[in-house]
């Protein structure tokens, strides 16, 4: 599985801050729970990276229409 998404940088700034704002923990205390698997699961990363690439598209022009609204 690919380890970077290189067009992050290209997405815009809001959409970068709500992703890191979802994958950083806050420092408050908590649980988090994961599941370990014990098998290999196979990843096609070029279908991956080219879904990813398609939502993030997708989600930054909903965003850009909905502070474009908002104004």
């Amino acid at each position: 599985m690919a380890k970077e998404f290189h067009l992050f940088p290209r997405l815009p700034l809001k959409l970068r801050e709500m992703i890191w704002k979802n994958a950083i923990r806050s420092n408050q205390p908590g649980v988090h729970v994961f599941t370990i698997y014990d098998h290999v699961v196979e990843v096609d990363t070029e279908s991956l990276h080219s879904e990813i690439t398609r939502l993030a598209f997708r989600t930054a022009a909903l965003l850009r229409r909905s502070l474009q609204a908002g104004r």
